[in-house]
């Protein structure tokens, strides 16, 4: 029999009654940013550019500094760094004394800053050689103090150059992986001045600012008031602006009273007519603004009803607006018309600290995201018209009345997390969500519905494939990367975090999946290909790879091979094939084409990155193989800058250390002819199969830099130019010639050369008669086995082969094997083999030797110029991507023309950090 004890500890333990417990309170500080988000739609904290900058406004609002990700050369692990210069921050002290600052923002190509105060006055920065190094461009220290001038929205406008490309989901067709990604030209209006930025931004007052470039690096900035102020509830609180068709921009408003206002902006550029011309006719810029609609009542809906009349307005779930964003018009395709415009809001409520000591107004933090889609019909008349006799008359009188604007209200979502910022992705067709817990959701613009996961045949993102934020942390800041592969934030101590996309299975679980390795290596390059196509930074994406291929360290397939070799090369031949880079030029050798290449670079210093090590491991033979021919692209445009420019006088005395470099390389190529002529002395003419395997063990790129056509191609012009170059040197000898100086330190350096250009020269021109006649016979029909005739598609993919990782095809063995016999036996006869053995080319970095660390431990080699730099008394800029160092100049110090333009970017294409 229970005794009254056992009913007590029955009622202390049992389920019987619900725990009543109260909700945890929000994030210490949460409460303070959704009221600074209900006050102004113009209050971001932290961005992320194009270029990989990362840009936040202290804790004290009083200053902004800088991050990037960079790539620590002691270990090869992507790191997060702060770079801030002190002369941004000193300019942003002379300009704003210390006042608040409130919003900042990138603009589409990551090149200027827009930093803002909460008075509206605006300030831009700019970074031309570094990214940390951000120079004041235009400053308006004279605008007053006035709370009325505080931006509530601002949109920057793309330029004409600009190209965008879509994300279509990558299929599968049986073994081989299908990329599309079509691209779009960016949606106008552009500044006129071709190539220069601009942006439009909106005041509490109701007046709109057009802020732009000239030719002459000059900021104007013209205003135009749009909105007449009758009270306090008519101060704009949040204002967005989106481009829509015929260049022409809408403008939404919300104002105190919840009221929203539509308006359209048209942009005339100095007497810019129908046609789209422009002329000096007038001094600036005219704004053209019409209203179009008003909605009143913006409040969300009542989720508990499905009356699009009921809404919630009931004192506990007081939501104000916290953010205002309209989605532009869609893109179209052939048989689809483009999305609607779509106006998004949120409305947060975050309860006071003192609800939660009250039972009766405990309430839980949560937003509410409601959607309007804009929507143009023609106006009908009234049913009773019909009856009038002289409309059945004329009937046809409808048909002249014209088009409205409505706004259809679509079903609201609820979230129990509070919404901290909404940003478009693939042109507006999805949108991400992040929410101050952490998270981020990816939602259809159309449906609102999170993305499904992709099936097994395709392919469409990461986050789609089982990715995202395994341990996110609450924030009360955050921005997403420009290629989405991870997030910036700001917590409760201010300091910026960087968190990315990881695989969200287990280890175990994950690296026995082949599946799910090849289709996140697939996505991995997909994101990598939109990038590389959009000219975006992706060291976030290089990052967000890493983390996942250490989890395959070690780690081997069903079938015995090194996971983490397979995902690196299926990740580079991937990447090749999704940008179509054509490195065929067996037929067509066109140095030109292959300078102005717009993805070669991109490939092949993602293919050098993905294929290196730490420093205390050697480098693979894929990585040394791009990581060369990078350079010599790198002194190619040295050369043909020089040559190019009608002033050479001074030009000349940069490529002194070039043609060094140059002229090392082909001792080094030649060196290593040698070295496999040796190892195969007294070989019979089946062991020069093995050659691939002895090319392995030396872990040499030399064969494979003469026999990929690429890589022949730049070599061939760089001994056109190296010759051209002795011819100007010898006529200008005098010594009252102004070249004369710079004409010896030419001479002394080829006549240094254990090989001359004639000499490297033969040799590539006997490689290359026997690679042709290789493929011409190749490609001659075979009755007795027509499927091995040797096609263009089949030829494409050897010659990527040999440039992604040195495999040297059967078909050209032949042309191998009279290489390392009759071509280097009779170079034997003109160049000393001892000398070139014991040549010192440890500035090449191409030795996996200690002699070759040690010269790099102490010395700097200058990336772009060659040049040895004193690495105590010399400023320096370093690559984000390769670690790469330069030397810091300037135009004061009245560089080279060809050189500013140059070193703008490192020769991998990453983007410099001033130490």
């Amino acid at each position: 029999m229970p005794t009254i004890m056992d009913q007590e500890f029955d009622d202390l333990f049992g389920d019987s009654a619900a725990l009543n417990l109260a909700p945890s309170p929000p994030a210490r500080g949460l409460r303070q940013r959704v009221d600074e988000l209900h006050i102004t739609g113009c209050n971001q904290k932290i961005s992320w550019s194009k270029s990989g900058c990362i840009a936040y406004i202290t804790g004290d609002g009083r200053s902004a500094r800088l991050a990037n990700l960079r790539c620590n050369s002691t270990n090869s692990l992507w790191e997060q760094f702060d770079v801030t210069d002190e002369l941004f921050i000193s300019h942003l002290y002379k300009i704003y004394k210390g006042r608040e600052l409130a919003h900042l923002s990138w603009n589409p190509t990551g090149a200027e800053l827009v930093v803002a105060d909460v008075y509206g006055r605006l300030s831009i920065f700019g970074s031309l050689v570094a990214l940390n190094r951000l120079i004041a461009h235009r400053a308006w220290m004279n605008d007053p103090e006035d709370n009325l001038h505080a931006l509530v929205g601002m949109m920057w406008l793309n330029t004409d150059r600009t190209i965008i490309p879509l994300n279509r989901p990558v299929t599968k067709n049986g073994t081989r992986w299908s990329y599309a990604i079509p691209s779009l030209k960016a949606r106008g209006p552009y500044n006129s001045h071709a190539g220069k930025p601009a942006f439009i931004a909106v005041t509490r007052s109701g007046v709109l600012r057009l802020v732009y470039q000239t030719d002459n690096n000059q900021w104007l900035d013209m205003k135009k008031e749009f909105y007449s102020l009758s009270s306090s509830l008519a101060l704009i609180t949040h204002a967005t602006l989106s481009q829509d068709k015929d260049d022409s921009i809408l403008l939404l408003i919300h104002t105190s009273s919840r009221q929203l206002r539509l308006y359209r902006v048209l942009i005339s550029w100095f007497g810019q007519d129908q046609a789209g011309s422009t002329g000096p006719g007038m001094s600036s810029p005219t704004l053209s603004i019409r209203h179009m609609k008003v909605a009143n009542e913006c409040y969300p809906l009542n989720t508990e009803s499905s009356s699009p009349t009921n809404f919630l307005m009931t004192p506990s779930t007081n939501a104000q607006l916290s953010h205002l964003e309209l989605l532009p018009r869609g893109p179209e395709t052939r048989n689809v018309d483009g999305a609607l415009p779509t106006i998004v809001a949120v409305f947060s409520y975050v309860p006071q600290s003192q609800q939660f000591s009250n039972e009766e107004l405990r309430e839980d933090a949560f937003s509410v995201i409601s959607r309007w889609e804009l929507k143009t019909e023609k106006s009908t008349l009234h049913a009773s018209f019909d009856t009038l006799a002289s409309k059945r008359v004329k009937s046809s009188g409808a048909q002249d009345l014209e088009q409205e604007l409505f706004l259809r209200r679509l079903e609201d979502v609820r979230s129990d997390r509070i919404v901290l910022n909404l940003q478009p992705l693939n042109l507006a067709l999805r949108i991400a969500i992040a929410y101050s817990d952490g998270s981020v959701d990816i939602r259809d613009r159309v449906t609102f519905q999170p993305i499904p996961d992709d099936g097994p045949d395709v392919v469409s993102g990461l986050v789609t494939n089982g990715f995202g934020y395994s341990e996110p942390q609450s924030c009360l800041h955050v921005t997403l990367s420009p290629n989405c592969c991870g997030k910036a934030y700001l917590g409760v101590e201010h300091q910026p975090k960087v968190a990315l996309l990881q695989s969200l299975r287990g280890n175990a679980v994950e690296m026995q999946d082949q599946l799910f390795v090849e289709k996140a290596t697939v996505a991995f390059v997909q994101n990598s290909a939109l990038a590389c196509l959009s000219n975006s930074n992706s060291d976030d994406i290089l990052m967000a790879m890493q983390q996942f291929m250490l989890r395959s360290e070690h780690e081997q397939t069903q079938d015995g091979v090194d996971l983490y070799s397979l995902i690196r090369r299926q990740y580079v031949c991937n990447l090749y094939q999704a940008l179509k880079v054509d490195v065929d030029q067996v037929f067509e050798s066109q140095p030109e084409r292959l300078l102005r290449h717009p993805t070669i670079q991109k490939c092949l210093s993602l293919q050098a990155v993905m294929n290196s090590n730490s420093e205390k491991e050697k480098k693979t033979l894929s990585s040394k193989l791009a990581w060369t021919l990078l350079n010599i692209r790198s002194i190619s445009l040295n050369f043909a800058y020089t040559f190019t420019r009608s002033e050479q006088t001074d030009s000349y005395h940069s490529l002194v250390c070039g043609s060094e470099w140059m002229l090392t390389l082909m001792e080094y190529i030649v060196d290593q002819l040698f070295e496999l002529n040796r190892l195969h002395a007294g070989d019979p003419d089946t062991e020069f199969e093995s050659t691939q395997d002895k090319t392995q063990s030396l872990n040499s790129p030399a064969l494979a830099l003469i026999l990929s056509s690429s890589a022949r191609t730049f070599l061939r012009y760089d001994c056109r130019c190296l010759r051209g170059l002795f011819n100007i040197a010898t006529s200008h000898l005098s010594p009252a010639d102004p070249l004369a100086s710079h004409s010896h330190d030419l001479l002394a350096v080829m006549q240094n050369s254990r090989v001359t250009a004639q000499q490297f020269e033969k040799i590539l021109a006997e490689v290359e008669s026997g690679v042709k006649k290789a493929y011409q016979a190749a490609a001659t029909p075979n009755p007795s086995n027509p499927s091995e005739i040797m096609t263009d598609a089949k030829r494409q993919e050897m010659e990527r082969t040999m440039l992604i990782d040195g495999t040297i095809p059967d078909l050209l063995m032949p042309v191998v094997r009279h290489l390392l016999t009759t071509t280097t036996d009779d170079l034997k006869e003109e160049v000393d083999e001892a000398q070139l053995y014991f040549k010192d080319v440890s500035m090449l970095g191409l030795h996996d030797d200690r002699r070759t660390k040690r010269w790099h431990r102490e010395h700097v080699l200058d990336a772009i110029r060659k040049v040895v730099l004193d690495k105590d008394t010399v400023k320096t800029r370093s690559c984000t991507r390769c670690g790469a160092t330069m030397e810091d100049l300037t135009q004061s110090k009245g560089i080279n023309p060809w050189l500013w333009q140059l070193q703008r970017a490192c020769f991998c294409g990453g983007l410099w950090i001033v130490e």
